[in-house]
């Protein structure tokens, strides 16, 4: 998993740095029309004297590079595709297979291929390249009722090899590929494509770093000292409320939060022609920026992924639908 998140106290000079400057716009007006204000004038949400809000944090608040993941290596993307004319890839269709992702890394010393999963009824197969210089990238598809391959330098999986989840639209002209990327320390990011089957296998990304924003964007939350909860809106309504629950501290510590992030947990769920986002939010605090924050009794955040098409039917974006508390 290459990324590197910014410190515990780089996080909290921007948290304090962010309140300093909203508080400064509060006297003085905005600059402009942007709507880069205060997040509850953004969004509508209405908070009470005795509530106060949670500044949203962006990607780039969170990651030293500005981004979830590094791109991808120039020097594989450069050499990947000379690689694969000369892999034998096998044709599952004649019973020919590979060693199983779910086998471990132990299982894939002799062998350039990796078997990572398939819709056999669709007839989609699943592979990745084993290469010990770069480890985990290179994903090739096996499509159609004769072996037709497709392979792209995409990263596939992180050392914890989770296989990933796939589906299909209901009329298989679009296939579901969740990629388990991300794993780490309170981290679990996944990464979705699409693969549109028009003659040949057209991919879209959805980019992990416009996701996160936009759900940081139109996501609000507002604290209550009083009576320790934390209230969310979206897009300015209220969609749920909870307590506040926090580790890496002692118990009886007060705990003040200043800010959320929704970005540490991402994952996806195929149900048919629909993909469910599925995410966590954590709360920070600058006075203990080694504790971490989650809402007591939500599990998490479900919302809709609706494609946007051109005129030629390929994806070109997408959009959240309404964002449910679980």
């Amino acid at each position: 998993m290459k990324y590197k998140k910014k410190s515990a106290s780089a996080l909290a000079f921007i948290v304090l740095l962010t309140i300093l400057l909203t508080a400064c716009a509060a006297v003085l007006g905005p600059t402009n029309d942007s709507g880069d204000t205060w997040q509850a004038v953004q969004h509508g949400a209405e908070t009470t004297e005795d509530e106060y809000l949670l500044q949203a944090l962006s990607v780039k608040d969170v990651y030293s590079n500005g981004q979830v993941f590094d791109a991808i290596p120039e020097g594989f993307t450069f050499s990947f595709q000379d690689k694969v004319t000369t892999l034998i890839i096998p044709d599952a269709r004649k019973g020919e297979t590979t060693v199983d992702i779910c086998a471990g890394s132990t299982a894939w010393q002799n062998s350039n291929i990796i078997f990572l999963n398939s819709l056999p009824e669709g007839n989609f197969y699943l592979y990745g390249y084993n290469n010990a210089e770069y480890p985990g990238y290179g994903l090739m598809l096996d499509v159609g009722k004769n072996q037709t391959i497709y392979s792209f330098p995409y990263r596939y999986m992180t050392n914890t090899a989770l296989a990933p989840d796939i589906g299909s639209s209901k009329d298989g002209e679009e296939i579901y590929v969740s990629l388990h990327t991300g794993i780490g320390t309170g981290v679990s990011i996944s990464e979705l494509y699409v693969f549109q089957m028009n003659h040949i296998a057209t991919p879209y990304y959805l980019d992990i770093n416009n996701l996160v924003n936009s759900l940081n964007e139109k996501l609000s939350m507002s604290y209550n000292p009083e009576t320790k909860t934390v209230t969310v809106f979206w897009v300015g309504n209220q969609i749920a409320e909870s307590e506040l629950s926090v580790i890496g501290v002692n118990p009886d510590t007060e705990i003040v939060p200043e800010s959320f992030y929704c970005g540490n947990h991402i994952d996806y769920m195929f149900e048919g022609n629909t993909i469910k986002l599925i995410f966590e939010s954590s709360v920070c605090t600058i006075s203990q920026p080694g504790a971490q924050g989650s809402l007591k009794n939500i599990s998490n955040f479900e919302s809709e992924i609706n494609f946007n098409y051109n005129d030629e039917g390929n994806i070109v974006g997408f959009n959240l639908g309404e964002i449910v508390a679980k």
